[in-house]
């Protein structure tokens, strides 16, 4: 098994996501009317770059779970910390014709 591999799955077993939340601005209302969600893996990590963690979830074919626990964490620290306004969540639409697995 390779590294990327075993940090996948580690990071799924373990709900090792991080999620940060980008404003979102009405330029016409000088206000923010929510937040993107944006996911990381661990720090110092092979995945820890979006790009890199959903590549590998990509090609060993675990982009779905790997989707569903960053729209959970999203969700949960969205109202954790309180946050006001709409959220914004990212879906690739490689998941969708695969939506019986997802159900968020």
């Amino acid at each position: 098994m390779t590294e990327q591999r075993k940090a996948l799955e580690s990071i799924l077993q373990q709900g090792a996501i991080t999620t940060l939340f980008q404003p979102i601005f009405d330029i016409t209302k000088q206000s923010i009317i929510g937040y993107e969600a944006l996911s990381r893996g661990p720090k110092n990590g092979p995945l820890a770059m979006p790009n890199k963690l959903f590549e590998a979830a990509h090609k060993y074919q675990l982009i779905s779970e790997l989707e569903l626990l960053c729209r959970s964490r999203a969700i949960e620290n969205f109202v954790k910390l309180n946050l006001q306004g709409k959220l914004f969540l990212n879906v690739s639409p490689k998941i969708l014709p695969n939506s019986a697995k997802c159900s968020i």
